[in-house]
């Protein structure tokens, strides 16, 4: 079994994640479950929006910053850079992390998985000064239970300002990058620590409750790439993906033969069926015709025995008459 533990740029989707939708709508959703969902927020505000919830705390915590890089940009006369609370929202949205074990095949009981979740929450709370958890959510209404945690990260500058900023944040917390030997990069720095660190946490944390998680890394699926260069590896890779591609072009092949032969048959079956109806049509106008043929004869039958009668009749009247 594996788990997930995947962080995201949240956007403003947080609709999605307190139900602040019309879930009607939703077919993915189990209604009957959704009173079973867990949700909360900084504020410990039950009636708070997760929106709202963000948006309160970003004017409370950069409302100062806000103001000055507004101040500042009215004096470079840039007026028009001024930003909201809104659009500093928008500009910095916080960071989404998604917790699920499993598939949506495993039915994982979601009453484990909150444990799980809430054991997760409380080592976050250990970077509580740089990390803020403003809402989250966990849902047991959709095929298999999950969770969404929506937090920002902040550190001090040196004129007292709160700056949005993850890698500065880790930075003041005393985690370093991946390879301190190496210069910082895309997957060299203290947020691949920390995410790996807290993915390792998560694990840790389900198998505490009895699961038996994967763990295999690219090392140990292929145990030959420590004995490779780049080069190498992706030269050896590349084969094997021309392979695949190969196998699948005759498979496509098979099957485009198969639907070619199909298809012959499909022709030759309306032919003759064509060829059928036609002669079906054919016999059937010429029954038709017959029987026609033979109402006609049977109505000059119907008249000669008419005329018939009518002679017997004038007859049997003059012999009345004689009488």
């Amino acid at each position: 079994m594996k788990v997930t533990c995947r962080n995201k740029r949240a956007g403003c989707l947080a609709n999605h994640n307190d139900r602040n939708f019309d879930i009607q709508k939703a077919d993915h959703i189990d209604i009957s479950k959704s009173i079973n969902n867990i949700y909360g927020n900084i504020y410990e505000d039950e009636g708070l929006k997760f929106k709202d919830v963000e948006l309160k705390y970003y004017k409370e915590q950069y409302g100062e910053r806000i103001k000055h890089i507004n101040e500042t940009y009215i004096k470079a006369r840039h007026k028009e850079r001024c930003m909201t609370i809104e659009k500093y929202y928008l500009k910095h949205p916080p960071e989404e992390t998604i917790l699920q074990i499993g598939t949506m095949n495993d039915n994982i009981n979601p009453e484990i998985f909150k444990d799980c979740v809430m054991d997760y929450l409380k080592e976050l709370e250990k970077y509580n000064s740089n990390c803020h958890v403003l809402d989250w959510a966990i849902h047991v209404d959709e095929k298999s239970p999950h969770a969404h945690i929506r937090k920002c990260w902040d550190y001090t500058n040196e004129n007292g300002d709160l700056i949005i900023s993850k890698e500065k944040a880790l930075e003041k917390l005393g985690f370093s990058r991946v390879d301190e030997h190496l210069p910082q990069g895309r997957r060299n720095n203290r947020t691949v620590s920390f995410d790996a660190m807290m993915r390792e946490k998560w694990t840790e944390i389900v198998e505490a409750r009895g699961f038996v998680i994967e763990r295999k890394t690219e090392r140990e699926i292929n145990p030959e790439r420590e004995d490779m260069d780049i080069h190498q590896f992706k030269e050896r890779k590349l084969k094997e993906n021309l392979e695949i591609i190969r196998e699948y072009q005759v498979k496509v092949q098979e099957l485009e033969n198969q639907i070619t032969e199909k298809d012959s048959q499909k022709r030759e079956i309306e032919a003759r069926a064509e060829v059928e109806r036609i002669e079906n049509e054919r016999e059937f106008q010429n029954t038709v015709v017959r029987l026609n043929q033979l109402i006609i004869e049977q109505r000059k039958q119907i008249k000669m025995l008419e005329k018939e009668i009518q002679r017997n009749k004038h007859k049997s009247k003059d012999e009345e008459i004689e009488l």
